[in-house]
């Protein structure tokens, strides 16, 4: 059997006594240690002597689960503040928090962050190491000043920078970014807010139970601030330099996208010089060898088009999508574009489209395409000089310089059910929503 092209072979080979000696010893270790943790847990002796034996056994079983909660009650025990502060040699001083009248506290969050570490590295597909990490990083938010704070989520943005260099796909390394940028935001807004001066700054309440919900921060709608949008768009950049392919990197560009267009300090004229360079990237990237038929990039560039027209939603593999009376108009990333440009836009577009279908013929994607700016160029041209309101596009109304008649679109319709027949039927009803008839 093979998994992401790797085979996988099994070790037939006969064991040694010598090497069936030593797994008995190690398991008998593992027991022993095992047998010391659950022990000292059921005795609520939750002491820094705990902790090191949960990071022996947990470095041996990382899976275990129920260790992993122990630690987290060994933690809030070591947090309050009735505890002596303690010097261990297991947890080294860093000079970054020296100044902080609570020492401890950082100290056992950045030392417990560092152990999870190597961890990470060999087993970078366990939950339960990232959901341990998330609930240092929300005890980071809550019991210590928002400035300390802002270190350790940034010093977090690093590594999931590092990670996503390593495997620039992988769709939960961008959610976790996701949430490493929103609670970045947040502290940031609390530090303008105030001066140091979070409740969790102060140790006189008990701190957050095991059992309550994690006070990290969910990706929102909020709109973060300029220069963290500028940064994140900068980041997409150079990773789409690097794949193209990167479906997450594109996804993450059209929200940092709609931000930065929705600034205030974001007027018409900046945001049309935005579309224009986003089209040209996408335009770029569409004439490669390859991505003419990569999804990722035409999901963004029909994404793109929809500002062209907000009448229209983007073609997509939704059964529900519609040409004409969408459930739920979209949100325009570029609203302050004005009919008129729309239309020369939508004219443009289909010229690039036109000169990229020659040798991509078997692209269905262009079709679909084509098909929708085509309808948007009609839309348009009715908003801005009314002709007759027929539910066809005929000769009469449809416009010569957009580079396609109504034999173009016939045309288009039959390459699109001949290249994707598995939604034949979707096609047909595009058909007979624009009044075009089967040849």
């Amino acid at each position: 059997m093979a998994s992401h092209g790797t085979s996988r072979v099994s070790d037939s080979k006969p064991r040694s006594d010598q090497a069936k000696q030593e797994d008995l010893k190690k398991i008998k270790e593992y027991r022993t240690l095992e047998t010391q943790v659950i022990s000292k847990v059921q005795a609520h002796d939750y002491t820094l002597e705990t902790l090191a034996l949960t990071s022996k056994l947990l470095t041996k079983n990382p899976e275990y689960y129920t260790i992993w909660n122990h630690r987290r009650r060994i933690l809030q025990s070591l947090f309050l503040p009735e505890q002596p502060q303690l010097d261990p040699p297991d947890l080294p001083a860093d000079p970054k928090f020296s100044q902080s009248p609570d020492y401890q506290i950082p100290r056992l969050l950045t030392t417990d962050l560092a152990f999870l570490l190597p961890l990470l590295r060999s087993f970078p597909k366990c939950y339960w190491l990232w959901s341990h990490r998330l609930w240092l990083l929300s005890q980071a938010s809550t019991l210590l000043p928002v400035s300390q704070a802002l270190e350790i989520w940034t010093s977090e943005l690093s590594l999931v920078s590092r990670m996503l260099t390593l495997d620039a796909r992988n769709y939960h390394g961008w959610s976790y970014r996701r949430i490493v940028i929103q609670n970045l935001e947040n502290l940031a807004k609390k530090s303008l807010q105030s001066d140091d001066s979070l409740n969790g700054s102060s140790l006189s309440a008990n701190p957050i139970n095991a059992n309550k919900p994690n006070p990290i921060t969910q990706p929102s709608t909020s709109t973060p601030s300029s220069d963290m949008t500028l940064t994140e768009l900068n980041y997409t950049t150079t990773m789409l330099h690097a794949s193209l392919s990167n479906f997450s990197a594109w996804h993450w560009r059209s929200i940092f996208l709609s931000h930065l267009s929705h600034l205030p300090s974001s007027p018409p004229a900046q945001q049309i010089t935005t579309l224009d360079s986003e089209l040209t990237l996408i335009q770029q990237a569409l004439y490669t060898d390859v991505t003419p038929y990569d999804a990722s990039i035409w999901s963004y560039y029909l994404l793109l088009i929809t500002n062209f027209s907000p009448s229209l939603t983007p073609i997509s593999t939704s059964a529900t999508s519609n040409l004409h009376s969408p459930r739920q108009p979209p949100k325009l990333i570029f609203p302050s574009l004005n009919p008129v440009k729309k239309l020369s836009y939508t004219k443009q577009e289909i010229s690039n489209l036109l000169d990229l279908l020659d040798g991509s013929e078997d692209c269905h994607y262009l079709y679909q395409a084509l098909i929708q700016l085509c309808v948007m160029h009609k839309t348009l041209q009715r908003e801005i000089r009314p002709a007759k309101n027929s539910g066809s596009i005929d000769d009469e109304t449809w416009p010569e310089e957009a580079g396609a008649r109504q034999e173009n679109l016939l045309g288009w319709m039959d390459s699109l059910e001949l290249l994707d027949p598995l939604r034949r039927g979707r096609w047909r009803e595009w058909r007979d929503r624009l009044g075009l008839l089967q040849r």
